[in-house]
């Protein structure tokens, strides 16, 4: 429940990267939340599922919260969109991000840069 939530949230601990296909981590994700009888979920998975490197723990804990969110300012009813897209980056050749969005705002994660 949230108060486990919370103490997850709490504690400090050290990040454990792995590599995460994000639109089978998204499907997977909006498959086991609980999603109100008036709530529509528009979901939009971008080609190529890329693969990032987080901490899946980490992710879950931020999608979770952004869609909750989300849900929280629709208590009638509502549309959550969740999109998926590899964006090319700008003045950088070969520079790639990987974005996950939401309705009423997003979360963007940024693979790491090569050395």
């Amino acid at each position: 429940g949230i108060i486990n939530e919370i103490l997850t949230y709490s504690r400090t601990r050290e990040l454990k990267p792995e590599r995460v296909h994000l639109n089978a981590f998204v499907e997977e994700l909006l498959s086991v939340y609980p999603i109100p009888a008036h709530i529509t979920v528009d979901k939009q998975l971008g080609p190529g599922d890329p693969v990032l490197d987080v901490d899946p723990t980490e992710m879950q804990q931020a999608v979770r919260n952004l869609i909750g969110n989300a849900i929280e300012v629709m208590p009638e009813k509502g549309v959550v969109r969740v999109r998926t897209a590899l964006v090319e980056g700008g003045a950088e050749i070969n520079a790639k991000q990987a974005t996950l969005k939401q309705k009423k705002g997003g979360i963007t994660l940024q693979r790491p840069k090569a050395p």
